[in-house]
């Protein structure tokens, strides 16, 4: 009964926080400009090798060859880890990824980039997978020979048809569509933003 009733309360109080952010009084208090995530922490680092460890592995088994292009992280939220971590599994160099979200929860700059690197080099566990590789990339965007291609758009569905026509070779997301009411919209953009050959 007990265990009930805190996750009743947990509900109530993530359906609560999610009315208030639709509002945009409710974001600038939620996600105020002094909060936003400027770099990776060790715990935030971890969990980008983690998240991208499940979903590499996954699309693998599917058939995924990691020569994504063009790639797209739905609701990035704060991790900027994972765009790296993408950028760097699907060669780095000219791979260019677009982290989208509705609000800005996030500073995507050189600095952050680099310092964020440095961050993913430190958490690497040695049996991941295609580890020398991607640590090679991320060691060259943290001592500042290269800066990836990663752009950050905050913006809604609308905003983001009407700006991105570009076809994306990979899109992906975690943990974001239960905070969408409506998900059809941003579906269907996605789906038209899919390349033929798209995962």
């Amino acid at each position: 009964m007990r265990s009930r009733l805190i996750k009743a309360a947990r509900m109530g109080k993530r359906l609560f926080k999610n009315l208030l952010c639709a509002t945009p009084m409710g974001r600038r208090f939620f996600f105020p400009p002094a909060r936003r995530a400027v770099t990776l922490g060790p715990d935030d680092a971890r969990y980008s090798w983690r998240l991208f460890t499940r979903q590499f592995d996954r699309l693998r088994e599917a058939g995924f060859s990691a020569e994504a292009q063009h790639i797209l992280d739905v609701g990035p939220g704060r991790n900027i880890g994972s765009a790296l971590l993408w950028w760097a599994a699907n060669g780095g160099g000219s791979v260019s990824v677009v982290l989208w979200d509705v609000d800005a929860n996030m500073m995507v700059n050189e600095q952050a980039l680099r310092d964020s690197s440095r961050a993913l080099i430190e958490a690497a566990e040695t049996d991941q997978s295609p580890l020398p590789v991607m640590l090679e990339h991320l060691h060259e965007v943290a001592e500042g020979r290269r800066l990836p291609e990663i752009a950050y758009l905050v913006c809604d569905d609308e905003q983001f048809a009407s700006r991105v026509q570009t076809a994306f070779d990979l899109i992906l997301s975690h943990s974001c569509f239960e905070h969408i009411w409506d998900p059809v919209p941003t579906l269907s953009i996605l789906a038209e933003r899919t390349a033929s050959e798209g995962w």
